[in-house]
């Protein structure tokens, strides 16, 4: 809450605006092989991650943006291919083990006027 300067309508918004689907959509983009957009969504994942204080999750995206930048680029490499796999896989069970039920819970009492979320 603290990010938030105690603006508890301020965290609403801001967590109110987090997709629950990300971890979903890093994987569709990896099964495409769209290794650009998936780059420019971790970049936007990162960022998200910044917001709302998620430090684990948003050191994951950055890992997983360069590898898929870099991927993009290269079209082909097998250390890559499996590099932005390992880093994919790592942010979606951080985003839907950690950050997800989070949000939820933070949501949930922050709107049922609960304490607010550390």
């Amino acid at each position: 809450m603290c990010i938030f300067d105690g603006n508890r309508d301020l965290a609403r918004m801001a967590l109110s605006k987090y997709d629950c689907k990300l971890a979903d959509r890093l994987r569709e983009l990896f099964k495409l092989r769209d290794y650009l957009r998936l780059g420019k969504l971790a970049h936007q994942i990162k960022g998200m991650m910044g917001y709302i204080a998620a430090k684990e999750a948003q050191r994951l995206a950055l890992r997983l943006e360069q590898g898929a930048k870099a991927l993009g680029e290269a079209q082909t490499s097998d250390f890559l291919v499996q590099e932005v796999s390992d880093s994919l896989h790592a942010v979606c069970v951080e985003l839907e083990q950690r950050v997800t039920p989070s949000v939820a819970t933070a949501l949930r009492e922050l709107t049922e006027g609960g304490p607010p979320p550390t």
